[in-house]
């Protein structure tokens, strides 16, 4: 909490806004496609209603926000 995850901008030859994003592990550079990360362990299924309520609100305000390309 309280880490910059991202940038988001224009720089260099993009047309637009856009997202860098690099992964970083023991000081060195990591392609974060070929990384090798811990599973976390399932919700349990007695929880999944609880979170699908509190996630609707985010949903939905994602979904209002997105603009097609």
């Amino acid at each position: 909490q309280g880490e910059r995850v991202g940038l988001v901008g224009s720089s260099g030859l993009a047309t637009g806004p856009h997202l860098h994003y690099q992964m970083w592990k023991n000081g060195k550079y990591v392609d974060a496609m070929k990384a090798v990360l811990p599973r976390s362990k399932p919700l349990p299924k007695s929880k999944l209603p609880v979170f699908k309520q509190h996630a609707k609100p985010w949903l939905r305000q994602l979904e209002e926000e997105v603009t097609p390309i």
